[in-house]
């Protein structure tokens, strides 16, 4: 029998090009908006597509004010944004 030091939380991740940057989109985390309107996403931009994990993951452990190694992400990339 294994057991891990600390549970690992799985986290998705979705990174689109937006311009020369890439926009990262952690979807499951939110907050409320504080006039009640759409909740928080947590968002996050880097210059290049190798540093989107790292970031994310840097992102998620902020959000969540947890240690890095308590989570993973799991990056998928997508489309990019559009301006509409």
């Amino acid at each position: 029998m294994t057991i891990a030091a600390h549970p690992v939380r799985v986290l998705r991740a979705i990174a689109r090009p937006d311009g020369a940057w890439w926009t990262v989109e952690l979807a499951e985390l939110t907050s409320p908006s504080p006039l009640g309107g759409e909740p928080i996403i947590a968002l996050g931009q880097v210059e290049r597509d190798g540093d989107v994990a790292a970031a994310a993951l840097d992102i998620a452990a902020v959000w969540l004010d947890v240690d890095e190694s308590t989570l993973e992400v799991r990056v998928e990339f997508g489309r990019p944004l559009t301006g509409d």
